[in-house]
């Protein structure tokens, strides 16, 4: 009997070879479950992706399983504290009503009023926080600058974090790895680490939710490793425990209007690597619209 293979490789490999596959060629991603299918014309990167049915029943029940125990969280707010955690590199250390867990938050206080009419988050880079104890919706920010996937937590903050009983943290780290061009290996062993260690204290039911977000402006070449890279590693970091490991992937939506690239819609700002005011808003609304709640 003929054996058929298609052409495969990680979507890491694909991206970095970006061939055009000849009209009716099909290529497989080995690492995502998706595959596509060529014109004869349209590098593989821009082709339309397809996934099987298994992998998309896979990914939708653990997907849908964690953000359930979001929403059940956030139902609550009526009569108990629900407490949000952000934790991350710069991006995610902007608390300014600009920033995007401002606006996050913000659009998720509009659905769910917060007693007693709080509208601050509070910010520490030490995770040294007051615990509120109204109901509503409180977020706590732990962001700091600078940071990779070894430093952006201790644990004296995870201890701290812990002692508010969280519903949702949500992590944003990978963009200094990447300038950094440590091993995706590495940074999936350090995120990891760092989860196990969070997970041994924090309440349950719970939900961790790591995003991958777009790639920054100033790292135009890598040397060695893709930003894919690191997202599929986020991914794998979450599928060890998808009951409560949420992996959001929002850099396509920054692909598709040319980050990295051209930046037409100006969402990146002039250091290439933070956002302006538009980068920002469309990252509190693609992760609103991507947790559905």
């Amino acid at each position: 009997m003929t054996t058929i293979k298609l052409r495969r490789g990680t979507w890491s490999q694909w991206q970095t070879a970006n061939p055009v596959l000849a009209a009716g060629e099909p290529g497989y991603e080995t690492d995502t479950g998706r595959y596509r299918i060529g014109d004869g014309s349209t590098t593989f990167v821009l082709l339309p992706a397809f996934v099987n049915d298994e992998a998309l029943t896979e990914s939708y029940v653990s997907r849908r399983g964690a953000a359930d125990i979001l929403r059940a969280a956030l139902s609550t707010w009526e009569s108990a504290p629900v407490a949000l955690v952000f934790a991350g590199s710069s991006t995610t250390a902007n608390s300014a009503a600009t920033g995007w867990v401002a606006r996050f938050v913000t659009r998720l206080r509009a659905q769910y009023s917060t007693s007693g009419g709080e509208t601050a988050i509070q910010a520490s880079t030490s995770a040294s926080f007051t615990q509120r104890t109204a109901a509503g919706v409180h977020a706590y920010n732990c962001g700091i600058t600078n940071t990779q996937a070894n430093t952006y937590l201790t644990n004296a903050m995870c201890t701290a974090i812990a002692d508010l009983g969280p519903a949702v943290m949500f992590h944003m780290v990978g963009s200094n790895d990447f300038a950094a061009q440590k091993s995706p290996t590495t940074y999936q062993s350090e995120l990891t680490t760092r989860l196990a260690y969070l997970d041994a204290r924090l309440p349950a039911p719970f939900v961790h939710v790591l995003v991958h977000a777009y790639q920054r402006l100033d790292v135009s070449s890598p040397t060695a490793y893709g930003w894919s890279s690191y997202g599929d590693a986020l991914r794998r970091v979450a599928n060890l425990k998808p009951a409560s490991r949420l992996f959001l992937d929002i850099s396509s939506a920054y692909a598709a209007t040319g980050v990295p690239g051209a930046d037409p819609l100006n969402l990146v700002s002039s250091d290439d690597i933070h956002q302006t005011n538009a980068g920002n808003a469309l990252m509190a609304t693609l992760i609103y619209r991507e947790l559905e709640v």
